[in-house]
């Protein structure tokens, strides 16, 4: 059975959804009406080295996208014909629409996770601005 092999593109794709997932995680435990020394221990634990992994994470995403940009134009130029003048049998139509669906998929999913990756890193850089901006009305008083 050849769908149960875990291949490259699964791999991909389940790495990418699980950063998904943690990012919107970790975006909804900001956007909670949590403590504030709950939020600042949250912020501080991704403003030092981890942060280094978001700024990885982010490079990752953007891979992914930009590969995901030419799967989906490889196989929709397929699909289109230009790639020669072969006549399409039902399977081979099924399997490039398979692939193009999945290119698709794949692109929304890291554009997506990019963009919750960019929104985490503003809330850190705000709740380190808030947390700063505390400090120095404490000294102030």
């Amino acid at each position: 059975c050849s769908h149960t092999k875990l291949t490259k593109k699964m791999i991909q794709f389940y790495f990418v959804l699980g950063v998904l997932y943690a990012s919107i995680v970790l975006v909804f435990l900001f956007l909670l009406p949590t403590p504030r020394f709950l939020r600042k221990q949250l912020s501080s634990l991704l403003s030092g080295p981890v942060s280094i992994v978001l700024y990885l994470l982010i490079a990752v995403a953007i891979f992914s996208l930009a590969e995901c940009y030419f799967e989906m134009t490889k196989y929709s130029s397929r699909l289109n014909g230009i790639d020669g003048n072969q006549r399409l049998l039902p399977e081979y139509k099924f399997e490039q629409h398979s692939n193009l669906f999945r290119a698709e998929r794949n692109i929304y999913l890291s554009s997506f996770t990019l963009t919750m990756l960019f929104v985490l890193l503003r809330l850190v850089a705000r709740e380190n601005q808030a947390t700063q901006v505390v400090v120095v009305e404490k000294k102030l008083e």
